[in-house]
C-alpha cells in the first residue's frame, strides 16, 4: 500500500475510533443528565463527570503498566471519557445559577452557594473518581500479572514433566541422540530462560524471526533478565542477544532507560510493544471505527430530515439523535487540538483552547435561546445539537483532571484558575452583548 494511501487510511481509522467513542460518551451523558437537579445543582451532570473521570483514571493507569493499542486507547480516553464529561456545561450552568438565569426559582442566598457548591463538588468528585479509577486499574494489573505468572508456572511444570517422561522411556543410545537434537531445536524455553545470563560477548543481531523474538521477549519480561554492559550502554531501542545454542532473546528499551536495577524492580511498562501483539485488537478497533463512521452518517442524515421538517413534538430520542450528530465533530476537534498540549510548558494549550472555545460557543447558543423567539427546530439544534452534542464533546473535565493531577501544586492551581476565571468572564461578556440584564432575578429560556 502506498505511503500516502496508508496514511489516509490510518487517519480515517483513528478519526472513526474517536467518533465511535464520542457516540458512546454522548449516550451516557445524555441519559445520566436526565436525573433531576436539586436547588440549582445539576446532579445529573455531576454523575456524568464522576463516570467519565473514573474510566479515565482506570485507562490511564492500565496503559501506563500494560501498553494498550494506541487507537483503542484514544477511542476510550479522548473519544469516550472526554465526551462523557463536559467543562462547558459545568461553567455555563454555574453562571446561569448564580445570576438567576434559567428556570431556577430559588432564593438569592442559594443562588450564591449553589455554584460554589457545584464547583467544589465537581472538582472533589472528579478527582476522587479519577484516583479511584487508577486504584481499580492497579488492582486489575495485579490480577493480570498474577494470572500470567500462574500460567507460566503451569507451563514450566508441564514442560519439565514431559522432558522427564521422555528421558525415562529412552532405552536405545540412538534415541538419546535424537532427543538431544529435538530438545535443541524444539525445546520449551521456560525452564532454561530462568538461568540464562547473557555473556559480555553477546552477539547482537538486527533481525530475528518474529515468532522467536516475541516468545522470548515474553519470557525475558516474565523472568526479569539482567542485561549486561552491552545492553546497558546500547543506544538502540531494539537489542537482540543470541546465546551459544542459537536461541535469540530480545528486549525493547527506551534509549535513556537505566538498566542497573534489581530484577524485581524492572518495570514491564517500559518494554515497547510491537503492533503484531495487537493483531486481534487492531481488527476489533477497525470494526469499531467503521461502525462509528456508519452511525455518525446515519445520525447526521436523520438530524437533517428532522430539522427540515415541521416539528410539533420533540421526544428524548430526537434530542439524542441530534446530539449524536453534532457530538463527534466536537470530539474530533478536541483530539486535533491536543497536538498543542506539548508546545507550551506553562499549560496544556490544546485542552485549554478546546474548553474555552466550547464555553464561548455554548454561551452564544444560550444567549440566543434567552433573547429571541425561535422555532422548535432551532431550539433543538441550539440546545442539544450545539449544547449537549458539539460543546459537550469539545470540552472535557476528565482530561482536565488528568492534567491537573500530573502537575505540581502551583502549576495545577494556575491551570485551574486560567481555565475557570476566563470562562466566567467570557460568559458574562457574551450575555451583555445580548443585552441580558445580569442580576439576581429570574429569567427563563424561550425554548
Amino acid at each position: 500500500m502506498p505511503d500516502k494511501l496508508e496514511k489516509t487510511f490510518d487517519s480515517l481509522n483513528s478519526t472513526g475510533a474517536v467518533i465511535f467513542g464520542a457516540l458512546i460518551g454522548v449516550i451516557i451523558r445524555f441519559y445520566v443528565t436526565l436525573f433531576p437537579g436539586y436547588n440549582g445543582l445539576n446532579v445529573g451532570l455531576l454523575y456524568a463527570q464522576d463516570i467519565g473521570c473514573f474510566f479515565m483514571g482506570f485507562f490511564v493507569y492500565v496503559n501506563s503498566k500494560a501498553k494498550m493499542y494506541v487507537i483503542l486507547y484514544t477511542l476510550l480516553t479522548t473519544g469516550m471519557c472526554g465526551s462523557i464529561t463536559s467543562f462547558s456545561s459545568w461553567q455555563v450552568g454555574a453562571f446561569n445559577t448564580i445570576f438567576g438565569l434559567g428556570n431556577n426559582n430559588i432564593p438569592v442566598i442559594l443562588k450564591v452557594f449553589a455554584p460554589i457548591s457545584d464547583t467544589i463538588l465537581t472538582m472533589s468528585v472528579s478527582f476522587g473518581s479519577f484516583f479511584f479509577g487508577k486504584h481499580i486499574g492497579e488492582f486489575y494489573i495485579f490480577l493480570k500479572n498474577d494470572r500470567k505468572e500462574k500460567n507460566l508456572e503451569h507451563s514450566s511444570t508441564r514442560a519439565l514433566e514431559n522432558n522427564t517422561g521422555l528421558q525415562e522411556n529412552i532405552t536405545d543410545p540412538s534415541d538419546t541422540t535424537r532427543l538431544q537434537t529435538e530438545e535443541k531445536f524444539n525445546r520449551t524455553p521456560e525452564p532454561l530462560i530462568s538461568s540464562y545470563e547473557p555473556s559480555e560477548n553477546a552477539n547482537f543481531e538486527e533481525e530475528v524471526p518474529r515468532k522467536t523474538r516475541q516468545s522470548h521477549l515474553y519470557e525475558a519480561e516474565t523472568n526479569g533478565l539482567e542485561p549486561n554492559s552491552n545492553i546497558r550502554n546500547s543506544t538502540t531501542n531494539n537489542v537482540f542477544i543470541q546465546d551459544g545454542e542459537g536461541v535469540s532473546y530480545t528486549t525493547f528499551l527506551p534509549r535513556n532507560q537505566q538498566m542497573d536495577v534489581p530484577r524485581s524492580h524492572i518495570d514491564m511498562s517500559h518494554f515497547e510493544t510491537k503492533s503484531d501483539n495487537f493483531k486481534h485488537t487492531k481488527l476489533f478497533t477497525n470494526i469499531l471505527s467503521i461502525l462509528g463512521w456508519g452511525l455518525f452518517v446515519t445520525c447526521v442524515t436523520f438530524t437533517g430530515i428532522k430539522l427540515s421538517s415541521n416539528i410539533k413534538n420533540v421526544t428524548n430520542f430526537d434530542k439524542l439523535i441530534v446530539a449524536l450528530a453534532f457530538g463527534p465533530p466536537g470530539a474530533v476537534l478536541r483530539w486535533k487540538l491536543s497536538s498543542l498540549n506539548g508546545k507550551y510548558k506553562s499549560v496544556p494549550a490544546g485542552t485549554l483552547t478546546a474548553n474555552l472555545l466550547a464555553v464561548l460557543i455554548l454561551s452564544v447558543a444560550t444567549g440566543i435561546r434567552m433573547t429571541f423567539p425561535i422555532k422548535k427546530s432551532v431550539c433543538l439544534l441550539l440546545n442539544f445539537g450545539i449544547g449537549t452534542g458539539f460543546c459537550g464533546c469539545l470540552s472535557t473535565i476528565s482530561t482536565f483532571i488528568n492534567e491537573l493531577s500530573s502537575f505540581p501544586k502551583a502549576k495545577s492551581y494556575k491551570y485551574f484558575f486560567i481555565s475557570v476565571i476566563p470562562s466566567q468572564i467570557m460568559i458574562m461578556t457574551v450575555y451583555l452583548l445580548f443585552n441580558i440584564n445580569i442580576n439576581f432575578g429570574n429569567y427563563s429560556f424561550n425554548c
